[in-house]
């Protein structure tokens, strides 16, 4: 096995990996959707994420 060959396995396998991680946590997003576990936006980015730091805090 050449060196290129090596390294073409290996980016097709981090490349993999890297997409069932997306995977994963898209479902996860979903689950948390399904859930309730999700916030109206005020559209204020800093507000929103104390918000739901404090909802995950205290539970849903």
């Amino acid at each position: 096995m050449t060196i290129d060959r090596l390294k073409n396995l290996i980016r097709r396998d981090m490349e993999k990996f890297e997409l069932y991680q997306a995977k994963d946590q898209l479902l996860e997003g979903y689950k948390d959707a399904a859930q309730g576990k999700y916030i109206k936006s005020s559209g204020d980015f800093k507000k929103d994420l104390q918000e739901f730091k404090r909802k995950e805090q205290n539970g849903w």
